[in-house]
């Protein structure tokens, strides 16, 4: 179960990195994103845009190795503490997208999707457990 769940977490992930990318490189989609104030993200704001694309496919990457899709030089305990550590970050999304979004697109479309990635990640950490 935790590999199916790893995978299915990862997708969606890499999913937001690539939104991030696609921002990065001026596409129209900032609505969904940072407060969806902008429709393009400014030149000056994007930088943050790529370390969000960073970020995320550092997590996709944590989530695939943690259900044994890949192998990396990280430790499993390590992997189980950066976990935590995405959870919180999944969390925050929620609240970030609920509370301080004036955006209608970032709140209907977003915030599920932190609900989704919140909700599979504390699943994996208590399947850790079981």
């Amino acid at each position: 179960m935790i590999f199916y769940l790893c995978i299915l977490l990862s997708i969606i992930i890499f999913a937001n990195a690539l939104l991030h990318l696609l921002l990065f490189f001026g596409a129209p989609l900032g609505e969904y994103v940072l407060g969806g104030k902008n429709k393009i993200i400014p030149r000056k704001l994007r930088y943050i845009n790529f370390i969000l694309f960073i970020i995320f496919c550092f997590a996709g990457i944590v989530y695939l190795q943690y259900g044994n899709i890949i192998q990396t030089f990280m430790n499993i305990k390590i992997i189980f503490f950066i976990i935590l550590f995405f959870t919180i970050f999944f969390g925050y999304g929620i609240i970030g997208n609920l509370k301080f979004t004036s955006s209608k697109k970032e709140m209907y479309v977003m915030t599920p999707v932190s609900i989704v990635s919140f909700v599979l990640s504390i699943i994996l950490i208590f399947l850790n457990y079981i």
